[in-house]
């Protein structure tokens, strides 16, 4: 999926993309694709890899950026660049090591995922899809748009822990859950569209701690 981000307000970023890519990742598998995107993201092409298993799909991953966007161009980044800065976002945390454990790529990653997510961010439309293709090749892979879910369906398995990267994240949705009303007996659509408005509202306090502490 690509999108128009003009609005946004980064000169050098025009577009936005998100796509899937199926990969069991692990050293030094992780440390090579750091390498590539590192020595790629410029001042007209950014790419960041998340993991999925803390994503609440496709609108967390647009909202996130446009915060992330926002702080850079509103010079109130906790970041040094784009990537870290969304991975923040992602996270709703201000603290870096934190934000990696939960959302980042890293180059000493021993967990295997099956999935990732990959958000671009690129001067033009033609310029994203160039960068998607020598990505792809680099990889050996597609990027897909399939959507990938991981909310649970029952009210019995509200949070179960494979689903999360480690403790500290079960943790922290389980809180978010709890800020909800009636969130176990909500069918599985609205339980996401709750969860998500939640993290959301989070993001945006996020946004106003920053303005606070640099202001």
């Amino acid at each position: 999926m690509i999108v128009d981000i003009q609005y946004w307000g980064l000169e050098s970023y025009r577009s936005w993309g998100f796509y899937y890519v199926r990969s069991n990742l692990v050293h030094p598998d992780t440390k090579s694709i750091i390498d590539y995107c590192s020595h790629l993201n410029n001042n007209s092409t950014t790419i960041v890899f998340t993991a999925t298993k803390n994503l609440f799909g496709i609108n967390h991953a647009y909202l996130a950026s446009y915060f992330a966007s926002k702080a850079i161009f509103n010079r109130r980044n906790f970041a040094k660049d784009l990537g870290m800065e969304l991975l923040l976002y992602l996270s709703r945390q201000n603290q870096i090591n934190i934000a990696i454990d939960y959302y980042g790529i890293s180059d000493k990653q021993k967990l295997r995922e099956e999935m990732w997510a990959v958000v671009f961010f690129a001067s033009s439309v033609e310029q994203l899809l160039a960068e998607k293709n020598s990505l792809e090749s680099f990889l050996g892979t597609s990027l897909v748009t399939e959507p990938q879910t991981t909310l649970p369906t029952t009210a019995s398995e509200n949070f179960p822990k494979d689903l999360f990267i480690n403790e500290l994240y079960l943790e922290t949705m389980e809180k978010i859950a709890l800020e909800i009303p009636n969130l176990p007996e909500m069918p599985s659509s609205s339980r996401e569209r709750a969860l998500l408005q939640t993290i959301i509202e989070k993001m945006a306090i996020l946004s106003l701690d920053k303005i606070k502490l640099l202001s």
